[in-house]
């Protein structure tokens, strides 16, 4: 039951560089404080770029079922059961326009897909190890299947996402916009590890879409809705929010997208100081 006694009735986090410290944990404090947002019924759900799998994994702390909308927005699930609430897969053919399009340009695609419980959540052409991912392969856990691409059935694919150099990224995706309007919704993020990720998705396939797709199913608002997120990939998501905050240590493109910004960084509890200042929920900290 939603809870009326508050303005705002869902959040939704981001979890890199804002709910995650850098170190890839969630402090005690953010921990209790979500328990507690949770038993006055304000829905809390996370909005990730991750793989359903990985953010599963990091909320494991949280200890409770979670809404995970994972992939940008692509998918939703239930920590509980995993069951899938609702997704939204590029086509055959618009994963294939993205695909040639990208080795016609010199670019290796890493294609994100729904294979969670095969084990899986990325298809790749070559070695993981090669520099062209530029260390994104390279990361902890990662879930890969290896495949030539004529090979692959097309189906389940949530994303196709491309590492190198920013400025490089952003001529290729304005220029596939322009070539395909409103075929795609793309977004290049760069608050990251590596040089920079572009992302290509269903137009449907975004944060703002996928959480006020789920809010709607609680009968709550768009103005009802905080989010919160530091890169790009949340900038939608923070516009049309009722309220948008991008974290201090985030991209000067979300800063400028955002409501406001935080006081404090992710690594102190930066959510949780600021979403303290519209839930009068107590603190035993």
């Amino acid at each position: 039951m939603v809870n009326k006694n508050f303005q705002y009735k869902l959040i939704a986090l981001d979890l890199d560089g804002t709910l995650l410290k850098d170190t890839k944990d969630i402090s005690k404090k953010t921990v209790k404080y979500i328990e507690r947002l949770k038993k006055n019924n304000i829905e809390v759900v996370i909005a990730t770029g991750r793989s359903y799998y990985h953010g599963k994994k990091l909320i494991e702390p949280l200890n409770q079922d979670m809404i995970i909308l994972s992939n940008n927005g692509s998918i939703a699930r239930h920590t509980s059961n995993d069951e899938v609430i609702f997704a939204n897969y590029l086509s055959k053919d618009k994963a294939k326009i993205i695909i040639d399009e990208a080795l016609e340009h010199g670019f290796h695609p890493i294609l994100h897909v729904n294979e969670f419980h095969d084990g899986y959540d990325l298809i790749i052409e070559n070695h993981p190890e090669d520099s062209r991912y530029y260390g994104y392969m390279s990361k902890e856990n990662v879930r890969f299947k290896k495949f030539k691409f004529e090979e692959i059935k097309y189906t389940n694919i949530l994303s196709i996402c491309i590492a190198g150099d920013f400025t490089t990224l952003e001529f290729f995706r304005k220029k596939i916009t322009k070539k395909y309007p409103k075929v795609f919704n793309s977004f290049t993020a760069r608050n990251l590890k590596i040089r920079a990720l572009l992302e290509f998705l269903d137009i449907k396939g975004c944060k703002w879409e996928a959480v006020h797709r789920y809010a709607q199913s609680k009968g709550i608002l768009d103005k009802e809705i905080i989010s919160i997120g530091d890169d790009n990939n949340d900038i939608e998501l923070l516009k049309k929010s009722g309220l948008g905050i991008a974290m201090i240590n985030g991209t000067e493109e979300i800063k400028k997208a955002a409501d406001k910004v935080t006081e404090h960084d992710n690594n102190n509890d930066g959510v949780i100081f600021e979403l303290e200042k519209y839930f009068k929920i107590g603190n035993d900290f």
